[in-house]
């Protein structure tokens, strides 16, 4: 491969990416966590906890609820009919979420491509890169793609929408928003918010049963427990102090809420956070659009200026179905 930059080529052979790979690329970006996955350390992919809605639109998340289903059958009436339902017995809990448009802007110029040119020489001569197999538009894209899933991943949880902004966290409100949010207007019920004491590392074990006590035995099987790596911390060394450091006991081993099945999830996105947020699996929704006209993929060479614009649109949200099926805690 030669080492020689020529713009004109460069972009011809984005273009070449946008136009063939444009489908891939969302996908890649949209895909969050399926390749970055470390079970070890409790992160999963966000598919293993969260509903996925690929949707151009507002959509609601109606949780359809039944109750008194039951009822001794063979009786007739006085009226004669067998058929007596009891108000209220089939309800729904409609809630909206919506995608908001996202934008990704980057200018590529000269001096930089240069700069990626020779790092990207420089990987293929140490045989840590394939020409052949990731070519150097590839490469590009590459690195735009990793970015742009960490920084989505993020607002999934710390975003606060502000269509004024220019950080990533400005997209749309995310779910420690909502969750907030919630409890404020009792979407999530006050009986899910159980006060704690701040939790620390002599207290963690004691205080996360006070908040599993408010979850129904018959939920305990369908709910994780979304966690910051921190609080996940404080848990593991109060474990230990209580329980000793046998190889089963060790913090790292200790994926679950003590004398339950329910697994912490660690997720970068908490940090800084300090409450556990236990939820039913696929309660939380995010919501992406990869093919609707608002999704696209341009590639911009301004031969006057020397550059090269890498214009991407689209549109990604989030929410949940149930504030019932959402437990926390709060400090007095």
């Amino acid at each position: 491969m030669a080492d020689s930059l020529k713009l004109s080529d460069i972009a011809e052979e984005l273009q070449g990416v946008a136009t063939d790979g444009k489908d891939h690329i969302f996908e890649e970006v949209y895909g969050l966590g399926e390749n970055e996955a470390d079970a070890e350390n409790g992160i999963v992919a966000m598919a293993d906890y969260a509903a996925e809605l690929d949707t151009p639109n507002e959509v609601v998340l109606t949780k359809i609820y039944a109750s008194g289903a039951l009822q001794p059958g063979g009786i007739k009436l006085a009226s004669g009919k067998v058929f007596n339902p009891v108000n209220d017995s089939l309800g729904v809990k409609p809630r909206k979420a919506k995608v908001e448009p996202i934008a990704m802007n980057f200018l590529l110029t000269q001096e930089k491509l240069e700069i990626l040119k020779k790092s990207y020489l420089s990987s293929v001569r140490k045989n840590s890169i394939a020409n052949d197999v990731l070519p150097f538009a590839d490469y590009i894209f590459n690195a735009i793609m990793s970015e742009a899933k960490e920084e989505l991943r993020t607002a999934y949880f710390q975003g606060i929408h502000n269509a004024e902004g220019t950080s990533h966290l400005a997209i749309f409100d995310g779910w420690r928003k909502q969750i907030l949010d919630a409890i404020i207007s009792e979407d999530i019920p006050t009986g899910n918010v159980i006060e704690t004491a701040v939790i620390s590392s002599t207290n963690a074990v004691a205080e996360f049963a006070k908040i599993v006590e408010s979850v129904p035995t018959k939920m305990l099987g369908k709910v994780v427990c979304l966690i910051p790596r921190a609080l996940k911390t404080k848990y593991e060394n109060d474990f230990l102090t209580r329980y000793g450091s046998a190889s089963f006991n060790t913090g790292i081993k200790k994926s679950v809420i003590a004398g339950t099945s329910i697994p912490f999830l660690v997720e970068s996105g908490l940090d800084g956070f300090t409450r556990p947020i236990i939820t039913t699996r696929n309660n939380f929704v995010r919501l992406y659009d990869s093919a609707s006209s608002k999704t696209d993929l341009t590639i911009d060479y301004d031969k006057r200026e020397r550059n090269i614009a890498i214009v991407m649109d689209a549109q990604a949200g989030c929410g949940f179905a149930d504030g019932s099926h959402i437990w926390t805690n709060f400090t007095a």
